[in-house]
């Protein structure tokens, strides 16, 4: 049971370490492609959420932040005391380690360093925005089964 605790600091450091090993391999403005192009790799510093949603105001964005991990954190937590629930645990890791690489981010350096983008877009990730994306559906999946488990 208390194993799961360790998995968020586990995927936090991967965040972390992907991102300083981008920021020392890139410059800003340089473009690297993998596989033949499909992955391109791009320094880019972003100020707010996706998008640069919210960049105007870091503060509320901050408190946001905050706001959604301590809730996330306190739900995981009760959610350990509980049998079966396997995927919302998972989504929960995911989603708070996503969102706690970023929140790292936000403080230590005022903007969140993604890297990667996909070749025909223009939206640049990083480790932590899969983290989180990945957790919200697994969050969904879980809620699909348990639904399917009524009928």
């Amino acid at each position: 049971m208390y194993w799961y605790l360790f998995m968020v600091p586990f995927f936090f450091l991967i965040d972390q370490r992907t991102k300083k090993k981008a920021v020392k391999l890139l410059s800003s403005g340089e473009e690297r492609n993998l596989f033949g192009g499909r992955i391109v790799l791009t320094l880019h510093k972003n100020p707010g959420a996706m998008l640069g949603f919210l960049k105007q105001h870091p503060y509320l964005l901050l408190l946001l932040n905050v706001l959604t991990i301590v809730i996330l954190s306190i739900t995981f937590i009760q959610s350990l005391f509980q049998e079966g629930k396997a995927f919302w645990k998972w989504a929960f890791i995911f989603m708070i380690a996503g969102g706690l690489g970023n929140l790292w981010d936000r403080i230590s350096r005022g903007h969140v360093i993604d890297f990667f983008r996909f070749s025909k877009r223009r939206i640049v990730y990083n480790i932590a925005d899969f983290l989180i994306f990945f957790g919200v559906f697994l969050a969904f999946m879980g809620e699909i089964i348990a639904a399917m488990k009524k009928i």
